[in-house]
């Protein structure tokens, strides 16, 4: 081979490289055994090698999952810091703005309030009880959409005609004082409640009425009216456990002047008559009448009733015009003379008449809404169709109020009163209007029983400045901040109402040696409440006879109708007096009429016509029974 030109380095490069590459291999191999090259350095930790990485990392993961559960301690310390939330809440409750502007309870106020005094007492207001408590019973036919409206009222009202009695109390509560008690000073320099705690206005919470029943001579079963379906009231959101956003929920919605006055004295439900009033215990039938006589008492009533009704006409005439109507539009038919009425009498005995005199039964059941009580659409659902059976029915209420004015404004002239003093003083004695002075509360209760006694009794509920306020006062005051309300004292109980059961009797005429059977005659008197209205009938009796029966009335263009004027009571026995003068067997007042119940011959009844003159309880039926007929009138004058 030849070499001639080529250097030694050419002739063994590939020697060379693969010595190089040896040595390499044996230097990295003589270092794995003597040294750690493989190791890395982490800080902190220092060096790890290969074989110890698994370790190294499922050590760590555990310390990480061990930092990452709920109760895990903190990896450092943390210092404790003064609390701040108490200053930060009672800032929320600070004012920033005028009154009227921004209510006291939603200002806010940053920092803790320099000039907030912290080692005084304050005075806490006593709240006297309401007063002059009284209760009133009263009739009609809830309406069918109140009724499908509300599921309790389905419960207990679950057919139609959906015929209610109820009762409404009313109590009187005195403002002025609790203006007098949030106002003033009290004994040990104990200021008078700063005017931002409540917002300078007093706030009624709640309404609580309590009733108990009268068992064998005993009052018993006390317990606490519930809030009529659809009522405004907040006594769920203060059964449990109130804050300061529920305290603000609250106030906000009763500062509203409408929800107020919708929670202290509640509406009735919508009713097919509208009969309605508020009892007024300003004018309490027992205050201030002892001694007089019948007359005068009737004018006391007779004058109540006008006041009543007038200020009931007013409060129909603004819901007609804001409806649409027109005052004009009101002229009330003609009041015929009260000798004409007298004639004519409340009903004819043989069921006939022309329809002008009386009103006629409701339509069937099945009947759509509407039929003699003017409500409904006949079906349509269109809102002009709404708006005019609106009108309808508040022109037909509006039109009744102004015959009973017309009517009550002769009885009292008839009786020396002044009428017209009445009428220009209405407003003023409406119990629904409010003053700073007194404000009077009211009621319902729909669950009474008829022929069962009630007595019914209020506290006053009020909006507890103290509330929510631990910071503002001393240690020994702070059990004054837990509640939202601040109660009144109770009130002393209303005198027992009786509850009017729906079917009445009275005798009105009786002789022991009349009849065909020579055992006597009398002439019974029966009221039936039915479809929202009260019912008068009269049927001769003779002993032996069932007191009362089914009745078919017929009317100008209606159908037939019945009412069922029929009792569970017979006559048993006429017992003449022997001693009654000629006045009184002429007049039927000479015998007394014994009754016996038909299922159960241990009842017994003696009733003596001599007394139904002075009966406050007939009085008022008949005075139903007028009312009713002043409806059947305005109804047959048409739209």
């Amino acid at each position: 081979m030849k070499r001639k030109g080529i250097t030694i380095w050419e002739q063994h490069i590939e020697h060379i490289v693969l010595g190089c590459a040896v040595l390499f291999f044996l230097v990295f191999a003589v270092l794995q055994f003597i040294g750690e090259p493989n190791s890395v350095d982490m800080q902190p930790g220092g060096k790890v090698k290969p074989g110890e990485i698994d370790g190294r990392l499922e050590q760590t993961a555990s310390s990480l999952e061990k930092r990452l559960t709920p109760d895990a301690p903190p990896s450092f310390d943390i210092p404790d810091h003064e609390p701040v939330v108490d200053v930060f809440n009672e800032g929320i409750a600070a004012r920033i703005a005028n009154r009227g502007v921004i209510p006291s309870h939603m200002s806010v106020a940053f920092g803790e309030g320099s000039d907030r005094p912290r080692d005084v007492a304050y005075v806490v207001p006593e709240i006297a009880a309401p007063f002059s408590v009284v209760a009133d019973q009263y009739f009609d036919a809830v309406l069918a959409e109140e009724v499908d409206a509300h599921e309790s009222l389905q419960d207990l009202l679950p057919e139609a005609p959906h015929d209610l009695t109820w009762v409404t109390t009313a109590a009187r509560f005195d403002l002025e004082k609790i203006w007098e008690e949030f106002r003033r000073s009290g004994p040990n320099d104990a200021r008078p409640l700063p005017v931002n705690w409540y917002d300078d206005r007093i706030t009624i919470i709640d309404v609580k009425v309590e009733r108990e029943e009268k068992v064998d001579g005993i009052w018993t079963d006390l317990r606490t009216l519930d809030a009529l379906p659809g009522q405004v009231s907040v006594r769920e959101q203060i059964a449990g456990d109130t804050d300061r956003s529920v305290r603000d929920e609250i106030l906000n919605r009763l500062f509203e002047e409408d929800e107020q006055v919708a929670l202290i004295r509640p509406p009735f439900l919508g009713t097919a008559n509208a009969s309605w009033t508020p009892p007024d215990p300003r004018v309490s039938p027992e205050q201030g009448v002892q001694g007089l006589s019948e007359e005068q008492r009737k004018l006391i009533d007779v004058t109540r009733q006008l006041s009543l009704a007038v200020a009931k006409r007013d409060k129909l005439m603004k819901e007609y015009e804001d409806a649409g109507g027109s005052a004009s539009d009101i002229v009330p038919p003609k009041e015929e003379e009260p000798e004409e009425r007298g004639r004519r009498g409340d009903e004819d005995e043989k069921g006939k008449g022309t329809g002008k005199d009386r009103r006629a039964p409701p339509p069937d059941k099945k009947a759509p809404p509407g039929g003699s009580f003017g409500f409904g659409n006949s079906g349509a659902d269109d809102a002009t169709t709404d708006r005019q059976a609106a009108l309808k029915r508040l022109k037909q209420q509006l039109l009744r109020q102004e015959q009973i004015i017309t009517r009550r404004s002769r009885q009292l002239a008839a009786l020396g009163g002044d009428a017209a003093g009445v009428l220009a003083d209405a407003e003023a004695s409406d119990p629904g209007n409010m003053s700073s002075d007194e404000v009077v509360v009211w009621a319902h209760d729909i669950a009474i029983e008829p022929n069962r006694t009630y007595r019914y009794r209020f506290t006053i509920e009020l909006y507890n400045p103290f509330f929510a306020r631990k910071l503002d006062l001393r240690e020994e005051q702070h059990h004054f901040a837990e509640s939202i309300t601040l109660a009144s004292e109770a009130s002393d109980w209303s005198d027992g109402i009786r509850a009017i059961p729906p079917l009445k009797v009275y005798v009105t005429k009786a002789d022991g040696e009349q009849g065909s059977l020579g055992l006597g005659q009398a002439t019974a008197e029966v009221f039936r409440f039915y479809y929202g209205r009260w019912w008068r009938r009269e049927f001769p009796v003779q002993p032996g006879d069932r007191i009362g029966a089914l009745k078919t009335r017929r009317e100008a263009d209606s159908a037939p109708e019945s009412i069922d004027y029929g009792t569970d009571w017979f006559v048993l026995d006429i017992i003449h007096d022997p001693d009654a003068g000629r006045e009184a067997e002429t007049r039927g007042l000479a015998a007394q009429v014994l009754l016996q119940h038909r299922s159960d011959s241990s009842q017994t009844m003696l009733l003596d016509p001599r007394a139904v003159g002075a009966d406050a309880e007939r009085s008022r039926l008949r005075d139903l029974v007028d009312q009713a007929g002043l409806a059947d009138e305005v109804a047959s004058a048409g739209p």
